[in-house]
């Protein structure tokens, strides 16, 4: 598969060969959160995009995500962890779509 072939979750996860860890159980420091790519406010609307899951994703899988997409990825410096902040709940990934810079 090629980047230009990535049209869903899924296929950007195929694409990278890598696996996220969902976190959304687990306590979160919002303070410590470093916004790192994506945009988690909406200037036009003057709210906070609502985040539905949290995936801890590995150094490699992050560097994908800033480089292709303009998802929304925290980094939390204490840690050492980034996370995927996912804006949509209860569809399959294979069934939607990501927007993906080539």
């Amino acid at each position: 598969m090629t980047l230009q072939q990535v049209k869903t979750y899924k296929d950007f996860l195929d694409f990278t060969g890598e696996t996220p860890i969902l976190c959304n159980n687990i306590s979160k420091d919002f303070e410590l959160l470093e916004l790192e790519n994506g945009r988690d406010y909406n200037e036009e609307t003057e709210e906070y995009q609502e985040i539905m899951q949290w995936y801890i994703v590995s150094k490699n899988l992050s560097e994908y995500i800033k480089q292709f997409t303009d998802e929304i990825l925290f980094y939390h410096s204490e840690l050492n962890v980034y996370v995927w902040a996912i804006t949509h709940y209860g569809t399959s990934w294979d069934s939607v779509e990501i927007d993906c810079n080539i």
